[in-house]
């Protein structure tokens, strides 16, 4: 007997896609202070191109996040500001992935959090370069 109440009706939400999340540590792409992506650094983001989908429409959002250390006046920074430098090395890292799968095929976007979202105490060194990272978020 058929019972109204029985009749499957699918979340919306549930049926969309999951976002992927990639997180990276700054320190593997980057020197300290710096914005220019490392050798290996490249290497890292080859892996993590290879991962994103074929299918263009999607949005890949590159987060660019760093710890409390204030920047030294003598470090020859290329970043003025610990905002600056999380918003310089998102834009190299989407430039690069953008270069790689093309600028058209996904909506590329940069953002740089500095220091105000940390996702650890920075009271050591360990927790202080879990906050230095890139996270990149493909979603729809």
């Amino acid at each position: 007997m058929w019972q109204p109440g029985l009749i499957w009706q699918p979340n919306p939400a549930a049926l969309s896609p999951k976002k992927q999340v990639f997180t990276l540590s700054a320190d593997a792409l980057f020197e300290p202070n710096k914005t220019t992506i490392l050798p290996d650094g490249f290497k890292l983001l080859d892996r993590v191109a290879a991962q994103l989908p074929l299918s263009g429409g999607k949005s890949v959002r590159i987060n660019g996040h760093t710890d409390v250390a204030a920047i030294a006046p003598e470090s020859n920074s290329q970043a003025s500001s610990p905002l600056d430098i999380s918003y310089q090395r998102a834009l190299a890292v989407r430039d690069y992935l953008m270069r790689l799968r093309g600028e058209n095929s996904y909506d590329w976007i940069a953002v740089g959090y500095g220091n105000s979202r940390p996702i650890a105490d920075n009271d050591t060194e360990a927790h202080r370069k879990s906050n230095r990272r890139i996270e990149i978020t493909i979603g729809n």
